[in-house]
C-alpha cells in the first residue's frame, strides 16, 4: 500500500474535515475525498461518518487509526533519524508569534538562526491573534497565555513580569502618584483585551491582591504601539518586562510600582512554546525551538544580571 494515502487518512482525522486536510496539504479537496473513498474501497469498510457540516470516525475509523498512526510515525521518525546522522536540518519551519514579541525578541535571533542552519527555511507569522496550529500549518507556536487544549504540548520559555509606566515628561507634568488607587485621576494608555483595559492587579509581598478599576483615554491593539504612546508622555501603561526593562534601565520610561507584582490577569505569566502532540518531535522544529530557548535565556540574563528566571 502507499503510505501517502495512510498519511491521507491521519491529516483528515487531525484536520477535522476533507477542506481542512487539503488546505494543509496544498491541494484540491475532490482529491482528499477520491484518496479516502479509495482507502474504504480497498479495506471495504467505512472510515468516516460524513455530514454537510463535519466528519466523525466510525468503529471501523478508529481501530485503523490507532494502527497505521504508529506506523507512519515510525516512518517519519526513521526520516528524520538519517537527516539527523547526516547533519541536515533542512526544511521549512512554520511558526507564529505576536507581533510585539516577534519584533523585539524573534527577529533579533533570525540572522544567527540561518547562520548556524543555512538549509533551514523560515516562515514566521506575526499576528495578535492566536493562529490555529492545524488549520494554518504550523510546527509550532510561540503564546503569551497559557493553552489548556490536550492536543498540544506546551512548554514555558520564559516567566513575564508587568510594569505600571511612564515616561518621566509625564511624571514632571502630571501629578505624583503614590498608589495603585490614584491612577484613577491620570491618563491611561490601555491594551485593547478583557482585563487589560479595565482591571489591574496589584500585589505587595503577602498583602492582599488589590483589583484596580481602570479606564484608558487611549485604548490601543499592539503593545509597541502602547510602548511608542508612552515614551511620548502621552499616558501611563502596563507593559511587559521583555518589552520595557531597557527603557526603564535607560530612564527613557519610569517603574511606578517596583515594589509590587503587577498583572492584568494571572501573576503566573509567561512565553509558551506550543506544538501538536505527535509520538516524536521533528529534528527541524526540535532544533529550531531548542535554539529560540537557549538564546531567549541568554538575551535575559544578559538584561537582568541579578535575576534568573527559570525555563522548563
Amino acid at each position: 500500500m502507499d503510505t501517502e494515502i495512510l498519511h491521507i487518512f491521519i491529516d483528515v482525522v487531525h484536520a477535522g474535515s476533507f477542506a481542512n486536510a487539503a488546505k494543509k496539504r496544498n491541494q484540491d479537496p475532490s482529491s482528499i475525498s477520491r484518496a479516502i473513498a479509495a482507502l474504504e474501497t480497498q479495506l471495504d469498510a467505512r472510515l468516516f461518518h460524513r455530514t454537510t457540516r463535519s466528519i466523525t470516525l466510525t468503529d471501523a475509523g478508529r481501530i485503523y487509526l490507532a494502527r497505521v498512526a504508529p506506523i507512519c510515525d515510525e516512518l517519519a521518525r526513521a526520516e528524520d533519524e538519517i537527516r539527523s546522522a547526516q547533519q541536515q536540518i533542512k526544511g521549512r519551519i512554520r511558526f507564529s508569534t505576536s507581533v510585539a514579541f516577534g519584533q523585539t525578541w524573534i527577529v533579533p535571533l533570525l540572522p544567527e538562526l540561518r547562520q548556524q542552519y543555512p538549509d533551514l527555511e523560515i516562515d514566521m507569522n506575526l499576528s495578535d491573534r492566536n493562529l490555529d496550529i492545524i488549520d494554518e500549518r504550523l510546527d509550532f507556536a510561540i503564546r503569551l497565555n497559557k493553552v489548556s487544549d490536550n492536543r498540544f504540548i506546551r512548554s514555558r520559555l520564559k516567566d513575564t513580569k508587568y510594569r505600571v509606566c511612564a515616561s518621566p515628561d509625564y511624571i514632571k507634568n502630571n501629578s505624583r502618584i503614590g498608589s495603585p488607587e490614584q491612577l484613577s485621576d491620570h491618563q491611561l494608555i490601555v491594551f485593547d483585551l478583557p482585563n487589560y483595559k479595565d482591571k489591574w492587579r496589584f500585589k505587595c509581598g503577602r498583602k492582599k491582591i488589590k483589583v484596580i478599576d481602570v479606564y484608558g483615554q487611549i485604548t490601543l491593539s499592539n503593545a509597541l504601539a502602547i510602548r511608542d504612546c508612552t515614551l511620548q508622555g502621552l499616558g501611563i501603561s502596563l507593559l511587559a518586562d521583555w518589552l520595557v526593562d531597557n527603557d526603564i534601565a535607560s530612564g527613557k520610561l519610569i517603574n511606578l510600582f517596583p515594589e509590587h507584582e503587577v498583572s492584568a490577569e494571572d501573576f503566573d505569566s509567561g512565553i509558551w512554546v506550543i506544538y501538536p502532540e505527535r509520538a516524536f518531535l521533528p529534528t527541524k522544529t526540535r532544533v529550531t525551538i531548542d535554539f529560540i530557548r537557549a538564546k531567549l535565556a541568554q538575551k535575559y540574563d544578559d538584561r537582568q544580571p541579578s535575576k534568573r528566571y527559570p525555563i522548563e
